[in-house]
């Protein structure tokens, strides 16, 4: 496993925030139903590298959540964040971060909380400009969207850096917005605060919305 940052513990300073500074200024797209607009100058994203599900229900739409923020400790292995997922059903609304699988045995660390605008990148102090009226900013650590062990540093996520579903009425737009010192950073925007809980597993985070 890929040992990553602990706390207290002087760690060797990673140059992710260029690497995301670039890949965010070179590869900005909005996104619907997980395509690219078309700008030969962009790469198209991976078929996992963003999915946008649509499902109907018949069961009673009950939720369990708040709006109260949520944390979970960092653990020790860096994920490779590697796709980004949108699930809509009649009751719900959800957004996956998915890692490389089998890199750790325990969920990774994350700070989901509602937040203001303006929303900034770490390193360069470039604004990323979001739709809605509500934003809940998931922050993942320690979790970069490249391997900084492998030669060339190849990116492990390809998808849009602005994504925005056109079927779910809770999530307006989800944007990445910083990646500095091992941490990521998407906002998620809707039309106004929402219940929501956050679901870990070793391999993924899950937040989910009320409607």
């Amino acid at each position: 496993m890929r040992a990553g940052p602990r706390r207290g513990v002087a760690t060797r300073r990673h140059p992710i925030h260029l690497i995301a500074t670039l890949l965010v200024a070179g590869g900005l797209t909005a996104a619907s139903c997980a395509s690219s607009d078309g700008d030969p100058g962009t790469a198209s994203p991976s078929p996992r590298s963003t999915r946008i599900t649509s499902r109907s229900t018949s069961d009673a739409c009950t939720f369990s959540g708040s709006t109260e923020a949520e944390t979970g400790a960092p653990g020790a292995t860096t994920r490779l964040l590697t796709s980004v997922d949108v699930i809509a059903t009649d009751c719900v609304g959800s957004v996956t971060f998915q890692f490389a699988p089998g890199t750790a045995d325990m969920p990774p660390g994350f700070d989901v909380a509602y937040a203001d605008p303006p929303f900034r990148d770490s390193g360069s102090g470039r604004e990323v400009t979001v739709s809605g009226d509500a934003f809940l900013v998931v922050r993942i650590s320690p979790a970069t969207l490249a391997d900084l062990d492998a030669p060339g540093v190849p990116a492990t996520y390809t998808g849009p850096r602005v994504i925005t579903p056109s079927d779910t009425t809770t999530v307006r737009e989800i944007a990445f917005f910083d990646g500095f010192e091992g941490q990521l950073a998407w906002v998620i925007s809707m039309d106004e605060k929402r219940l929501f809980r956050v679901e870990p597993t070793t391999d993924a985070l899950t937040v989910t919305l009320s409607h």
